[in-house]
């Protein structure tokens, strides 16, 4: 079971337009109360990055999202990568797309 929440996006350029996202108050406390009754951790704040959620779903029989989302982009907005040494950031450093989604199954 992977269970996401409130993951920080910082402001991020979607497709040359500056957003930025609000918090979503209490998506941590929903993602933690979800992952507890799957005996799971969940991902929340700085660790709901986009790489640590593609490298769980692939093992995930369930995955719960309390974030952000995109109609337009078809995607769900994710934390950044704290590895990243730039402060600028794209959809490509937040966004889990759908087709990316779809790619690992």
């Amino acid at each position: 079971m992977l269970s996401i929440g409130n993951p920080n996006v910082p402001t991020v350029k979607l497709y040359g337009v500056e957003k930025t996202p609000s918090n979503l108050d209490g998506a941590e406390i929903e993602a933690e109360k979800v992952a507890q009754l799957f005996e799971s951790q969940p991902l929340i704040y700085n660790d709901a990055t986009k790489e640590a959620v593609l490298s769980r779903l692939p093992s995930a029989d369930l995955v719960h999202f309390a974030c952000h989302g995109s109609w337009q982009y078809k995607a769900l907005l994710l934390a950044p990568s704290t590895e990243k040494v730039s402060n600028e950031f794209t959809e490509e450093h937040v966004l889990l797309t759908a087709g990316e989604y779809i790619c690992l199954h």
